[in-house]
């Protein structure tokens, strides 16, 4: 069958928006999007008469935004900072709305309070445990590619997923750390009520 082909720029797999230059806009401008919708949720739900406790609120966050938040984090990583930021106030603000914290709480107490990291460190952490995983499988398709120097013309001018695995993974000797132990550790999260 003769059947024409539309050209297009970007691509979804799942549920991943991949576009022809990997810059990850189009993926971090749907994300943005879907979970500032879901925000609402929070803010519903975090009524100060009548809505749920602090720890609730945290745990609803973390199953409605949060995880779309880290699926896939490991790989849109690769984008410039400049871009990756834009998710930030999404996080900053689902931790606020959970904690009842007013607007103008400074971004790290309110992420102390709550017992959450920000999202660069949740995404090396991320990175980290992958490469864990790789490093306790030996027949991993990628370990071979991550252990060994990547040629010269694969290097854009901004790492590339492999890349950011292997900057990572030659900092850490993994033969001889566990991740527990490079792991930063962050308060527990507190049992107060939300007032």
């Amino acid at each position: 069958m003769n059947t024409q082909l539309h050209f297009t720029d970007s691509i979804r797999i799942l549920d991943l928006t991949f576009d022809s230059k990997l810059t990850w806009r189009p993926h971090l401008k749907k994300l943005k999007t879907e979970c500032q919708s879901r925000l609402r949720t929070i803010k519903i739900l975090g009524n100060s008469t009548w809505g749920s406790d602090t720890m609730s609120l945290i745990t609803i966050y973390k199953a409605l935004i949060l995880s779309l938040i880290d699926y896939g984090d490991i790989i849109y990583n690769s984008a410039k900072n400049k871009d990756l930021i834009t998710l930030d106030p999404i996080h900053n603000q689902g931790i606020r709305l959970a904690i009842g914290a007013f607007r103008t709480s400074p971004v790290d107490s309110i992420l102390f309070y709550a017992g959450e990291p920000p999202l660069h460190y949740r995404r090396q952490s991320h990175i980290l445990k992958y490469v864990t995983k790789i490093q306790n499988l030996t027949d991993h398709i990628t370990k071979n590619i991550i252990h060994n120097s990547l040629p010269t013309n694969m290097l854009p001018s901004r790492n590339t997923i492999l890349e950011n695995l292997k900057i990572i993974s030659d900092k850490l000797d993994f033969q001889s750390q566990s991740l527990n132990k490079i792991r930063p550790s962050f308060p527990p999260t507190p049992n107060t009520p939300n007032t």
